[in-house]
């Protein structure tokens, strides 16, 4: 349901300027068919759901269960995906391959990677959500 036939575009930053996101939100929106409540729940779901997965991932390396490790790296590169976060979907990515090798240092030096891009991604959704009258 389209809440507005005007598009909903991206927040902008304290200068005025786009900001340099992760999320390309004009590509989100247009793929959504600028349904501002679908937006907002993908939105928001991503928010609850990704640092779950970051937790778990986290706790499956440190205790060397691979399995999880790589499920969870599998979910969270589809969450991704669906977002369009495409340095997610790599890290994600990366670290499922890991998983599937048995390669802890690599996961390991990637957790802190795919931490931080989240924490961005999560700034960005939150910011687009209050920015664009959706939170």
């Amino acid at each position: 349901m389209n809440v507005s036939n005007e598009p909903l575009g991206e927040p902008l930053g304290e200068s005025g300027d786009d900001f340099s996101c992760l999320i390309d939100f004009k590509e989100l929106t247009a793929r959504l068919e600028n349904d501002a409540e679908l937006i907002s729940e993908v939105l928001t779901a991503f928010s609850v759901d990704a640092p779950l997965r970051i937790d778990l991932i986290s706790r499956a390396i440190e205790s060397g269960d691979l399995e999880t490790a790589l499920t969870e790296s599998h979910t969270m590169k589809g969450m991704c995906a669906v977002l369009g976060i495409s340095s997610l979907v790599i890290l994600a990515g990366s670290m499922e391959r890991a998983a599937g090798k048995g390669d802890v240092d690599k996961l390991t030096r990637t957790r802190p990677l795919l931490e931080r891009d989240t924490g961005k991604a999560l700034s960005e959704i939150e910011s687009y959500l209050a920015a664009s009258g959706l939170k």
